[in-house]
């Protein structure tokens, strides 16, 4: 969301808490301006503005609401679509019933239609043929359903906390954790080297 955008933002929220910024100085407002929108920096406008009316619309307080109550409301929006587990594992179902284990990817859809959490709580495409050759009365079976309703519920928890965190951090990460990761790989090959 660009500065004039949060601008926008922070007038509506103006109009409808008018005792939040009865006392701020001109600086502090434009500060409170400037701290929204690297908050929302990531996000588009229009996802923005639903959130801050959907909070205008549906909250009982009187008080403004702060910036990880429209994160929130925002993440809400973005993962109502989503499959619970059960339906998640229907899906999965159904498309490796599509599924010819002889024809090449190219020809079969069926797995790469899936959404990512899917593939990523059954383990690849491995995980999809593996789970689709075994008898739905075994007990294989239901240990396989239980194990990926939990890794898909937690895969969409992972999708709900990386979604509210700002881009900037996201990548600060990912580049430390891969200097970790060079790291310990280059300590590992030093102690193997050694033996």
């Amino acid at each position: 969301m660009t500065r004039a955008e949060t601008a926008k933002i922070v007038g509506v929220l103006m109009g409808y808490y008018p005792d939040t910024f009865k006392n701020m100085s001109d600086e502090q407002t434009k500060m409170f301006v400037e701290i929204w929108q690297k908050s929302f920096e990531d996000e588009p406008y229009d996802s923005v503005s639903v959130a801050v009316w959907d909070y205008i619309q549906n909250s009982t307080d009187d008080y403004m609401p702060r910036v990880g109550k429209i994160k929130a409301i925002i993440t809400e929006h973005r993962f109502e679509n989503v499959p619970n587990e059960m339906e998640a594992f229907e899906i999965l179902i159904r498309a490796r019933k599509k599924f010819n284990i002889y024809a090449t990817s190219s020809e079969d859809g069926s797995y790469s239609t899936l959404p990512d959490a899917i593939k990523r709580a059954i383990g690849g495409k491995q995980g999809f043929i593996s789970i689709g050759l075994l008898d739905t009365e075994s007990e294989s079976y239901s240990i396989e359903k239980t194990r990926f309703m939990k890794q898909y519920r937690s895969e969409i928890e992972k999708q709900k906390r990386d979604s509210n965190r700002p881009m900037w951090l996201a990548e600060a990460i990912n580049e430390r954790a891969l200097r970790l990761d060079n790291g310990s790989s280059a300590k590992v090959k030093a102690i193997t080297d050694k033996n």
